[in-house]
């Protein structure tokens, strides 16, 4: 659920703004508002500061390092100066060398040519020019020019034409400029630059063995950061400073004790905005392993809006089963799991426990459609064979039709409930009703997408729930205008939002769609390894290389389908219907 707030504003005298932003940040329960829109010029160094290390932090990324010493926390700061200067040499001779190196390429191409012999030249009148040109070219150059070939590769000339006139050029060649420095001058800067990258790097390779405190600092300078930009945002009254902010109801008196003890002048109001109030979802564990998705696709409701967690949870995890559709795919994610939270525990909880859920999921929608790694032959083991529902078997291709139908009615079912929740909220209200004419409609819909997709009959009573639907959103969904000008607008948007509920049941077709898909193609990769067979090492080997593959890319696809269809049927279709817009802002309060 998306917890209620309260409006908080603290006093606070200008010659206690520090110490009561630590008290405060100590609590840590308050969402500051507008919190980092300031920007001083204390903060603007910090960042300053801050940038510099998570350059150096890049930079020593994949240095190897001795053991981890400790620097003392006075000296990190002259550090990450130095690192940073070493960093900036470091570009500066980069680019010499790779400029040297460029210049010194073009001396083997063309040899150790004197540049100070070319301008003698130029000088007395004889102006040189570099062409690279092909065999024709050279034929044709070489008739009336003074021309010389320097080198040969491949099918290429490398040469040297002697003009007599500084304009005169050879319009149909590719000319090559010469170097701006002589050979022993490049040669020179080379070995320099190399040599003082050499000695960076054996330094940076010193100091990378302060990597562990520079992580800690780059923490620190963070909430110096935060803390800055906080005091920055207070708005000033004379004497007094005062800032607003938000915090869950049952954390408001934390906040009221701590003003009293401070001594502070605090307000505590009802949120004016819903807009400017921050979300915190609260749920039973169970509900919250969905919460890696919402971070994932880094969305929200608003604080005004409905929590759908538990839905959201509920028809991802069948969506995900339809798609994947795999049993053996579902027992690998298993396994995947399982290893993956052995190997790295540090990750949370929520995370693992979603993908068992999902994993779980499509262990048994696959075993229900006798799908395991797209082997028709495993369908029919006697104890799997018991398993399945033949209505939904993947491979019978008479099955089609009615789990079309199945995916029909899972999205009315779906978007039904969005109207139930809608109704429920505001059962106070009129409006309620137009959510009741929604349910009418949506199932008048299934009945339309039914009959045009698979042919089947109206429902005898489908004419009747389109009436009322009708009539109910008319005279109940507007309720901020006058009585017929609310029936003139409802009357306005109903055709085009009754064709958009028809899309939206059609749309979940894509459950069938992909799930059909993801089972023939390892049906597919399977009959092209059967066709291999293994008869042999060499055939056995193949047919090996092509299941995994087949399978691998199956997977892949599979899972970039549910991020596409099985996330858009629950934030768009069914949100829509909830009027859910996911611009809400995460409750980050300020804290140590």
């Amino acid at each position: 659920m998306i917890v209620a707030m309260k409006k908080i504003t603290i006093l606070v005298a200008n010659r206690y703004i520090d110490s009561a932003l630590c008290e405060l940040r100590k609590v840590g329960v308050l969402h500051i508002k507008d919190a980092y829109k300031s920007q001083s010029e204390e903060v603007s160094l910090l960042e300053e500061e801050l940038g510099s290390l998570n350059h150096i932090l890049m930079d020593i990324k994949d240095v190897e390092s001795g053991k981890e010493k400790d620097c003392g926390s006075g000296d990190i700061s002259g550090l990450i100066k130095e690192m940073h200067s070493l960093s900036k040499q470091k570009r500066v001779f980069s680019d010499i060398l790779k400029n040297s190196t460029k210049m010194l390429d073009w001396y083997r191409a063309w040899g150790k040519v004197s540049l100070e012999s070319v301008a003698l030249l130029k000088e007395s009148g004889f102006y040189l020019r570099l062409y690279v040109v092909n065999k024709k070219n050279w034929k044709e150059i070489s008739k009336d020019r003074h021309a010389y070939v320097v080198d040969k590769k491949k099918d290429y000339f490398y040469i040297v034409v002697i003009f007599k006139d500084t304009e005169e050029k050879i319009a149909f060649a590719e000319h090559v400029d010469f170097p701006e420095k002589e050979y022993s001058q490049l040669e020179a800067e080379y070995k320099d630059a190399s040599k003082r990258i050499e000695e960076i790097d054996e330094r940076i390779k010193g100091l990378a063995c302060y990597r562990k405190q520079y992580q800690n600092y780059r923490v620190k300078l963070e909430k110096e950061i935060e803390f800055s930009k906080v005091k920055s945002n207070m708005s000033s009254e004379d004497e007094f400073r005062y800032l607003e902010g938000f915090s869950p109801c049952d954390a408001v008196s934390g906040i009221l004790k701590l003003a009293e003890s401070e001594h502070w002048g605090v307000l505590v109001q009802e949120p004016d905005n819903p807009d400017e109030v921050p979300t915190l979802l609260r749920n039973s564990p169970f509900i919250r392993i969905i919460q890696p998705i919402f971070k994932f696709m880094d969305v929200i409701p608003g604080y005004n809006e409905y929590d759908v967690s538990f839905w959201f949870l509920l028809f991802f995890s069948l969506f995900f089963a339809m798609i994947i559709g795999d049993a053996g795919y579902g027992i690998l994610f298993l396994l995947s799991t399982f290893m993956v939270q052995r190997k790295k525990p540090e990750i949370p909880k929520e995370v693992f426990s979603l993908f068992y859920t999902l994993s779980f999921t499509t262990v048994i929608w696959g075993a229900l459609t006798g799908t395991w790694f797209g082997l028709e032959q495993a369908a029919n083991v006697p104890f799997l064979k018991t398993i399945a529902i033949e209505s939904i078997n993947s491979f019978l291709d008479t099955n089609q039709a009615f789990i079309m139908h199945l995916c029909f009615l899972i999205g009315v079912i779906h978007l039904t409930i969005a109207h139930v929740v809608g109704l429920l909220r505001f059962k106070s209200s009129l409006k309620a009703l137009s959510h009741l004419g929604w349910i009418f409609i949506g199932w008048a819909m299934f009945s339309v997408v039914e009959n045009v997709v698979l042919n089947k009959p109206l429902m005898s009573f489908s004419s009747l729930l389109l009436v009322f639907g009708v009539l109910l959103i008319v005279f109940f969904s507007e309720s901020q205008r006058g009585f017929f000008k609310n029936i003139g607008i409802a009357l306005f948007n109903l055709p085009l939002k009754i064709i958009g509920y028809f899309a939206d049941i059609l749309s979940y077709l894509r459950l069938f769609a992909v799930g059909y898909a993801t089972v023939m193609v390892a049906v597919s990769f399977n009959s092209m390894a059967q066709d291999v067979g293994f008869n042999s090492v060499l055939t056995g080997l193949i047919s090996v290389g092509v299941l995994l593959f087949g399978h691998v890319l199956n997977i892949m696809l599979g899972l970039m389908s549910v991020l596409v269809h099985g996330v858009r049927l629950n934030m768009l279709e069914f949100s829509s219907h909830l009027n859910i817009e996911w611009k809400g802002k995460r409750y980050n309060p300020f804290r140590e």
